[in-house]
């Protein structure tokens, strides 16, 4: 369960497998009110797969959540928002290639038009 006390919605988004163990990107900010708000990670092989999540900001590529997956079994995270500005990527990595699929979970954040007057 997502809980946030911002006003918006959630945007569907693909599933991206990781093909290769090369750091992939996995989703690209299209706007400044986006926010991970979370993951779903797959790992369908027969052992555990370490993986690493990032946020690039446009010049670096952060590690903010990494973990090994145990075999043929899936993870949800939601208790690590990040905010993405526009062009900024969430990036995946496994240690192991065409086994593991995140999901990321992306809130689009709108302005509350209520008067406050």
């Amino acid at each position: 369960m997502i809980n946030s006390n911002y006003f918006g919605g959630l945007e569907l988004t693909d599933s991206v497998a990781l093909t290769t163990i090369a750091v992939t990107d996995v989703y690209e900010a299209t706007s400044d009110t986006e926010i991970c708000a979370g993951f779903c990670i797959a790992n369908e092989h027969s052992s555990a797969v370490d993986v690493s999540v990032y946020r690039y900001d446009g010049s670096t590529d952060v590690l903010y959540w990494q973990k090994s997956i145990p075999a043929n079994d899936t993870v949800i995270e939601s208790d690590i928002p990040r905010w993405l500005r526009n062009n900024y990527k969430i990036k995946a990595q496994a240690s192991v290639a065409n086994v593991v699929t995140v999901t990321p979970t992306i809130l689009i954040v709108s302005t509350n038009a209520a008067n406050n007057s």
